[in-house]
């Protein structure tokens, strides 16, 4: 805290350092002193959203959602910044405001057509929801302004893979290309090649996943499905069995169980 005081007395506008009592304040239980910083901020700066978000993200900490759509809708006043149009939906759906955060997502989109922030972000929602076509509508929206998200072209892939939609594989392998050796990328391209019988190829790319984040059991399972799928049962059972010994650190053992049982 003192040093963040001095910091100020040399810089009186450093974001950074007052950013840093606000997160002070937050942790000292003192969130008026927090919602004055953030305030200052947003005196010294009229026109960029830190000032708006640090204010909303106090309320959004303390669960007075009216109070953040407040703060978030007075900094969209100012700036039109994705970020903002983000946290306020996210508000209004936790303020149980469904309907207005409908509204206000779709006047975003018609509104904001270059924006690949907000859609990128209400797809994640709607994967979430198990709303597969709005979801691969959305991200589909994000890859015609960004055709190298890779992430997006991820999404794309697995929910065109789960619908049966073409052009599942190619996505994955090319969201591969852009962002190799991650993980959660291969994992998704590694089960739609055991989709299409691809078999050595996906458990080759798995077996990497699995290498490069070895306490990511979820890996572990999509491996023993890939083996399972190709009709390695032994290799298929190695797997699981270690996930079973994992007992209460991996949450889905009854699908482990249920696996094993179909071998």
């Amino acid at each position: 805290s003192q040093n963040l005081r001095k910091a100020l007395e040399i810089e009186p506008k450093s974001l950074e350092a007052q950013q840093g009592q606000v997160s002070l304040a937050m942790a000292a239980q003192k969130p008026g002193d927090a919602l004055a910083i953030s305030r200052a901020v947003q005196k010294q700066r009229p026109k960029e959203t830190a000032g708006y978000l640090l204010e909303g993200d106090i309320y959004t900490a303390g669960k007075d959602w009216d109070k953040a759509v407040e703060a978030f809708r007075a900094g969209l006043k100012q700036v039109s910044n994705p970020d903002l149009a983000v946290r306020l939906h996210g508000a209004l759906l936790a303020a149980g405001k469904k309907p207005e955060a409908a509204r206000w997502a779709a006047e975003w989109l018609r509104s904001q057509p270059k924006d690949a922030v907000f859609p990128f972000y209400l797809g994640g929602l709607a994967m979430n929801g198990n709303d597969l076509a709005e979801g691969l509508r959305l991200f589909e929206r994000v890859l015609a302004l960004h055709p190298n998200n890779a992430i997006a072209l991820n999404n794309a892939a697995w929910i065109k893979g789960e619908l049966g939609r073409d052009g599942a594989l190619s996505d994955a392998e090319r969201a591969n290309v852009l962002a190799p050796n991650q993980p959660p990328l291969m994992d998704t391209w590694a089960m739609l090649l055991s989709a299409a019988n691809q078999h050595e190829k996906a458990v080759e790319i798995q077996k990497k996943a699995l290498q490069l984040q070895p306490q990511a059991l979820g890996l572990k399972l999509n491996l023993a499905k890939i083996y399972a799928k190709a009709g390695q049962k032994d290799a298929a059972r190695v797997r699981l069995d270690e996930l079973s010994a994992a007992g209460a650190r991996f949450p889905a053992q009854a699908e482990v169980e249920q696996l094993k049982k179909s071998l």
